[in-house]
């Protein structure tokens, strides 16, 4: 260990130097290898977002699946925000309820 008379000065000083170096061999590295993307149209959005969704839902079983299935379909009425979290959980309560009694039948 580092003896504390001034050379645990010396060694942060290198440590700075090194870390300095790093950054700019990683600026030197971080140039684009590829073209940059188009923005995506509201259409090519919502089939990525739909994508994303059926490949979080593909993770899950049961009810958890279906609970996060109906929060995707809560968001997609608008049931977002703090105005409109009760209103949100009623949706996904009752919607729920309404599976269970469904998987019993």
């Amino acid at each position: 260990m580092l003896v504390m008379n001034g050379q645990h000065t010396e060694f942060n000083r290198l440590l700075g130097l090194g870390n300095e170096l790093l950054q700019q061999r990683q600026g030197l590295v971080n140039v684009p290898l590829r073209l940059p993307q188009a923005t995506l149209d509201d259409k090519q959005q919502s089939a990525l977002t739909k994508t994303e969704r059926e490949l979080a839902l593909s993770r899950l079983k049961g009810e958890e699946k279906e609970r996060v299935r109906l929060g995707y379909a809560a968001d997609d009425l608008g049931f977002v925000g703090d105005p409109y979290q009760e209103a949100r959980q009623r949706y996904i309560s009752n919607a729920l309820e309404a599976w269970r009694n469904n998987e019993v039948n």
